[in-house]
């Protein structure tokens, strides 16, 4: 959402979570209107742990199923703390974040991300409605992906 004052961005009950879902991207970056043809990767940088794929413990693989299902081969690096995710990503080449809310706030002040058009997400529908609709949040489901990533998808 644009045009957040400084006072409604800082009385956010939410604001970690609000900033990390573009809630204060002033970028001014329009969210895509369609995709690219589907490239078969996702480079993704997360937190140890947030996205597994067995090799830490066999009960954690969120990622060789889908890999299985959509023929999207997933990279992850891994990054320790916010400057080393926000120094990643103004570096280029990934298409997702799990980045804190300092770091997410960061890059959206940096104009490196844009909102989403969740019409062009499968299943957005689906998802639960707190989380989609969740309150203070109704602006922020537009939600932040890189400019850098050209629209690119699996």
């Amino acid at each position: 959402m644009t045009g957040v004052t400084p006072d409604e961005q800082k009385n956010c009950p939410l604001q970690p979570l609000c900033a990390g879902y573009g809630l204060f991207d002033r970028s001014g970056a329009e969210p895509l209107t369609s995709l690219d043809k589907p490239e078969g990767r996702l480079d993704i940088i997360a937190w140890p742990g947030y996205i597994e794929r067995g090799q830490t413990d066999k009960q954690y693989d969120w990622v060789s199923q889908f890999e299985k299902d959509t023929g999207c081969q997933v990279n992850v690096k891994t990054a320790a703390t916010s400057d080393e995710m926000v120094s990643l990503m103004a570096k280029g080449g990934y298409d997702l974040v799990t980045a804190s809310g300092d770091a997410s706030l960061r890059l959206i002040m940096g104009k490196r991300v844009q909102p989403i058009n969740t019409a062009l997400i499968a299943g957005w529908g689906s998802l639960d409605p707190r989380i989609a609709k969740g309150r203070g949040l109704t602006s922020a489901v537009k939600s932040m992906a890189r400019r850098i990533s050209g629209g690119r998808t699996c």
